[in-house]
């Protein structure tokens, strides 16, 4: 990724609120035609809100002090980084395999709170994470030569909906479910127009888990809903089923 305004970041400029499990995996880079990136950062410009288990493997292709593989500085190059950082890292390949306990690299000089990974490929060295051990599991996955990923980028579910309508003497008041309560989604094998491709559309499966959304709807799920589709996924004993909260 390049730049001739002055400032590029990997993940996101300001940040005052809360980011958790996320990354950046781009490289940012002065060259001929972007020779103005006077401001750079992996991950995020300005934290004054919490970012917990960040990673960065975005590579800056400069060792200027503004330049930083996780955050950011000021005009005046002091780090902006006043709110909180809970397990982030980021991955700076000069010192990849390092055996060393620290780096040079500006990130680790302003103790920003981010640590740097030598091995983006070691699942012990991202503590506090997730990591799946099998299929889908767990919110990272760690593969050999691949480095550490978010399972959910590269799975993709599709949610149940409701059909919807809107009163058009009445825009923006009235809505509701047809008269059948029927769902865009069927609760069945969705196969497209062309046949290549089929995705099982069942509530409680891997492509449409169950969402979960306030404490109610996990105590429904854990043994007093009233769905007969939510009913096949519990007993006294057990529950089972995909879910997300």
């Amino acid at each position: 990724m390049k730049s001739k305004k002055g400032y590029i970041v990997g993940f996101v400029y300001n940040n005052e609120g809360k980011i958790t499990d996320s990354y950046s995996n781009i490289l940012i880079s002065n060259s001929q035609d972007s020779n103005n990136v006077y401001r750079a950062s992996g991950f995020v410009n300005e934290n004054t809100g919490i970012i917990e288990n960040g990673y960065s493997a975005s590579q800056i292709k400069n060792a200027m002090n503004t330049q930083m593989n996780f955050s950011g500085v000021d005009e005046k190059g002091n780090p902006r980084i006043e709110g909180t950082y809970i397990n982030c890292y980021f991955f700076n390949k000069a010192y990849e395999d390092s055996e060393e306990n620290t780096d040079n690299s500006m990130e680790t000089q302003y103790k920003t709170g981010a640590i740097l990974i030598p091995s983006p490929d070691e699942e012990s060295l991202f503590y506090g994470f997730a990591v799946a051990n099998g299929e889908n599991d767990g919110i990272w996955k760690v593969e050999e030569d691949k480095g550490i990923f978010l399972v959910s980028t590269n799975f993709v579910s599709i949610s149940h909906r409701y059909i919807h309508y809107v009163d058009d003497e009445n825009f923006g008041g009235v809505t509701g479910e047809d008269d059948q309560g029927k769902y865009i989604l069927p609760y069945a094998t969705l196969t497209f127009t062309d046949k290549t491709l089929e995705i099982d559309t069942a509530l409680g499966g891997a492509y449409n888990p169950i969402i979960i959304s306030d404490a109610q709807e996990f105590i429904e799920v854990t043994g007093t809903s009233q769905s007969s589709y939510i009913k096949e996924y519990y007993n006294s004993s057990v529950i089972w089923g995909t879910y997300r909260l």
